[in-house]
């Protein structure tokens, strides 16, 4: 990664993560990601998971962990966040075969019931106003985008 990154350790669940620049939550975990960690599902049934809103991809890199059997979809808006989820799927060792990192708005163009699991930590601001449209457009693209008995976490 370049210089103008910035690096920090999840010791609990022996990560170090890198970002690039603009990425949320580039110095420290947030909070809901660190809870959101304690609970990824593991299940052998599970197929396809995507982390909507991947950020430096810490949800996806537990998410493959627990999950070895599964393809890892990583969606952001932003290409610095890819990038650096990118980067870090690979510096943990995650086979670049089960792993595809997307730049895209939300989950448009993904196929109806294509996932077994969504995982979601949306953003409720955008800059500095507080809002929650962002969310409820990954909440409902979640929907289409689950298999019947699929899961929003």
């Amino acid at each position: 990664m370049p210089a103008a990154t910035t690096s920090f350790d999840v010791p609990d669940f022996k990560m170090t993560l890198q970002n690039h620049a603009n990425v949320f939550s580039s110095e420290s975990l947030d909070i809901a990601a660190y809870l959101m960690l304690k609970h990824i599902p593991a299940d052998p049934e599970i197929k396809h998971i995507i982390d909507l809103g991947c950020g430096n991809g810490v949800l996806s890199i537990q998410a493959a962990r627990l999950n070895p059997q599964a393809q890892i979809t990583a969606v952001d808006e932003s290409n610095m966040a890819i990038a650096s989820a990118a980067f870090n799927l690979q510096q943990h060792g995650i086979e670049a075969s089960r792993t595809h990192c997307l730049v895209n708005n939300c989950l448009d163009g993904f196929t109806p019931d294509s996932a077994d699991v969504v995982l979601c930590n949306p953003p409720f601001h955008q800059l500095s106003a507080v809002t929650d449209h962002i969310a409820w457009q990954m909440f409902c693209d979640a929907k289409r985008v689950l298999e019947p008995k699929g899961g929003l976490w």
